[in-house]
């Protein structure tokens, strides 16, 4: 998926739902690899609100950000189940 279907996905998240509040959970996790770029892990909770139906819901994200050997950001991945979010 190229960045345009990214930002796409997300608009259409954006447009259904809205962010009532955001909470790290724990501290973010370092994994260094000798042969491949080092990854910096991070846990969120997220609150949801459906704009629609006015209902909550709370949704776990594992944010990943990847650094090259000169400590330059150089990706990001995350995982989040959508099926977790307000009806």
């Amino acid at each position: 998926m190229d960045l345009e279907e990214e930002m796409d996905n997300m608009q259409k998240i954006f447009n259904a739902y809205e962010v009532v509040s955001i909470r790290e959970l724990g501290y973010p996790d370092h994994l260094s690899y000798k042969e491949a770029n080092d990854l910096v892990i991070s846990w969120w909770l997220f609150t949801w609100k459906n704009k629609d139906s006015g209902n909550l819901g709370s949704i776990h994200l594992m944010v990943g950000h990847f650094f090259n050997p000169n400590g330059k950001m150089i990706g990001e991945t995350y995982y989040l189940n959508p099926e977790k979010f307000p009806e």
